[in-house]
């Protein structure tokens, strides 16, 4: 799972180069939802409870599927295509901070010193990272794309985390659901503004559309990722997941920008690095309290 959304922006990065596959940013997400809708729509089906969604569950898939369509997936791309596949990657690592936060909220967990300060870290990195040209091919414009993406996958994280506690639905049925209702957002406005012809374009053959387009993104990204996902949040706290996951991805991402797409780290990529890395840290640090009273 965190393998793959490491690689997101490397190969996202890679889909765009001009001497490869050539995707833009529209392309890429409308492309990749057209082709997996088919497959959310039968896990959908397929997987579906007998009792139907609950009346107060409604709102809750319509809100993921907005964040997993428009929300991760579009802007995601559009991100990518403006900033560099360093900044993608260590901006995504400020979603622990984000999700505990947001968790304080939503799910009345604990506002923790320790929370409080990982936010804090997070946002100094992630604006160190934005506005302090850290590296060649980054752009704030790409980079606060990249942060409403953070935004969007924290609030799925923690309303996935508040469905799935309760198990009621099958992890199938709940990934299927938002997935086809985000997909079919991202469908439907791409053959609104004329950008249809895009759903053909990874039947052309090329290397990079078989590894990166079907491999990655359609099969790991969309299926095998939002599975476990959802898998996972029945039995993990939000927060816990996005500290988890984020530092697997920023591990995987980072060797990826360095080693496929051959970007360099410069100083100030490395100290905005170090101050996710410690949001990261403090984020996932024990709540005191209730460890000494489960003394």
């Amino acid at each position: 799972m965190s393998v793959f959304w490491g690689l997101n922006a490397v190969g996202s990065k890679v889909l765009y180069r001009p001497d490869g596959a050539h995707f833009d940013a529209i392309g890429l997400f409308v492309a990749r939802s057209a082709w997996t809708l088919p497959i959310f729509l039968v896990m959908m089906v397929t997987a579906r409870p007998r009792g139907g969604i609950a009346r107060e569950d409604w709102w809750k898939i319509a809100v993921l599927g907005v964040c997993f369509g428009p929300g991760t997936t579009g802007v995601f791309a559009l991100g990518a295509q403006h900033t560099s596949g360093a900044h993608v990657v260590m901006l995504f690592s400020l979603a622990p901070a984000v999700t505990a936060v947001i968790s304080v909220f939503a799910l009345g967990e604990r506002m923790t010193l320790a929370r409080g300060a990982a936010f804090a870290f997070g946002i100094a990195g992630a604006a160190l990272l934005t506005f302090g040209h850290a590296s060649g091919g980054s752009h704030p414009y790409g980079d606060a794309l990249i942060l409403v993406m953070v935004l969007s996958f924290s609030i799925l994280t923690v309303i996935v985390r508040s469905i799935g506690r309760e198990k009621r639905y099958a992890p199938l049925f709940l990934t299927g659901t938002y997935g086809t209702l985000g997909t079919l957002i991202l469908v439907v406005f791409g053959i609104a503004i004329g950008r249809g012809s895009a759903i053909m374009q990874p039947l052309t053959p090329h290397l990079d559309t078989l590894l990166w387009f079907f491999g990655l993104m359609v099969l790991g990204l969309s299926i095998i990722a939002q599975v476990a996902q959802v898998f996972v949040l029945r039995r993990l706290g939000a927060t816990a997941f996005s500290v988890v996951s984020s530092y697997a991805s920023l591990l995987v991402g980072i060797a990826g920008a360095v080693l496929i797409l051959h970007e360099t780290l410069t100083p100030i990529v490395l100290i905005a690095g170090s101050s996710l890395a410690i949001a990261l840290g403090l984020a996932v640090l024990p709540d005191r309290p209730n460890r000494e009273r489960a003394r």
